[in-house]
């Protein structure tokens, strides 16, 4: 359909799916409350909806609910080739006429349709089902009227201000962003965002070097599907192969790692780089089973899916990370991962490319580390923590959360 015709069908539709929502409004805000009490009475689970976007978090979550017993879905607009092979949600673009219809109504209909159907959202900073609706700045007071439990997520661009993270370290996600690629990130619709989060939702979720959301914030791990990255430690090799896999080279550091790769051959040492970038979940596994040494990060300061993955299959793993940062992400500890920065990069590689014993080491240790920390089960556990606290209407934060795993730890073992 030609863009043009669907501006103006989109415009055209978009005042009388306005009246047509807010008249069944007021008997969604009814049907919502009364199934709201009816569940608490009859101590049902509530049921769960991710969206709208087809992030690999967003996948696992749902995952992780769902051994948990909740009825949780995802529905998302779009999703990236490299997840689409996990065959979990709804991705509404890749049908045509729920793509054509929801945009037609605004995407007024999905919502009502949503509320209709879920009693707890988690959504992006940046907007839910309403995310691309004019009426996306009411989403989340709509559904607090509607008796709707609602969780934040920060994915990461969503909530990146700028003024923060650089006052944060030297090295931070922002410090090789030019000017014209800044101006994609609108630093007053993220602060707007963040506001009316901490204004409305129960709780925001973050993780890595997203650590100014306020008091309702909770860090939590990330989680993935260890399916497909079994534990198979690479042999001792007189070359030793580095892999580096990013799809946003500006906020990973990766001018670095390729100026430091670059001197050490140069030097004659024995070390090659396969440098990963929009490829398939199954090259990408390939490719990671040839490293001898995977390196992530080096400006952010934390680690995410990528060192995951590589710990899970018994990859060592050179990643930035931030003593403070630690501190705040206190639901993981020990981390077995070799931090190094620009400073200080090239002694950290020389390191662990001449020390195989050191790589076999962190190989084991890297991968009951994610077992522990960012299986899936362990992802539900504490999500369920979460999502039972809000539903019963119950304060929940870091160290509430902190205190509650360890005593039901202590149940286990007793």
């Amino acid at each position: 359909m030609p863009k043009k015709v669907l501006f103006f069908l989109g415009h055209f539709f978009q005042f009388p799916s306005d009246i047509i929502f807010f008249v069944f409004l007021p008997v969604i805000i009814l049907y919502s409350w009364m199934r709201y009490f009816y569940k608490k009475i009859f101590h049902l689970k509530p049921n769960l909806m991710i969206s709208p976007l087809g992030e690999p978090y967003l996948f696992f979550l749902v995952k992780a609910a769902r051994i948990k017993g909740l009825k949780a879905d995802l529905i998302a607009y779009t999703s990236t080739s490299y997840f689409k092979s996990l065959n979990e949600g709804f991705i509404i673009n890749d049908h045509f006429v729920s793509k054509y219809f929801f945009y037609l109504t605004d995407y007024l209909s999905i919502f009502a349709w949503a509320c209709v159907k879920y009693d707890i959202f988690e959504l992006p900073f940046s907007g839910g089902l309403l995310m691309m609706s004019h009426l996306r700045k009411l989403e989340l007071i709509l559904l607090k009227i509607c008796a709707k439990k609602v969780v934040i997520f920060g994915y990461g661009s969503d909530i990146m201000l700028f003024e923060k993270i650089r006052k944060s370290h030297k090295y931070n996600v922002t410090m090789d962003l030019e000017q014209n690629e800044e101006r994609k990130y609108d630093q007053k619709k993220i602060k707007k965002d963040i506001y009316r989060a901490q204004k409305y939702v129960d709780v925001l979720i973050a993780s890595g070097y997203l650590t100014y959301l306020g008091s309702k914030a909770i860090m939590v791990p990330i989680a993935i599907e260890l399916t497909g990255w079994d534990y198979s430690p690479k042999k001792k090799s007189k070359i030793v192969t580095i892999v580096h896999s990013t799809n946003h080279s500006v906020f990973k550091g990766t001018r670095f790692i390729m100026k430091v790769v670059e001197k050490l051959q140069k030097k004659g040492f024995p070390i090659k780089l396969i440098f990963i970038k929009g490829k398939s979940l199954e090259t990408c596994q390939k490719l990671y089973r040839k490293a001898d040494i995977v390196i992530t990060d080096v400006i952010t300061g934390w680690y995410g899916f990528t060192a995951c993955e590589a710990m899970a299959l018994g990859r060592p793993v050179i990643c930035y990370l931030r003593e403070d940062l630690a501190r705040a992400n206190n639901l993981v500890q020990n981390i077995p991962i070799i931090s190094a920065n620009p400073d200080n990069l090239e002694k950290a590689i020389i390191k662990l490319s001449k020390d195989y014993g050191l790589r076999k080491k962190l190989a084991k240790d890297g991968q009951n580390f994610v077992l522990r920390y960012h299986s899936l089960n362990r992802l539900a556990e504490i999500k369920t923590i979460i999502y039972q606290r809000i539903w019963d209407n119950q304060k929940i934060n870091q160290k509430i959360l902190i205190k509650l795993i360890k005593t039901k730890a202590t149940q286990c073992v007793e």
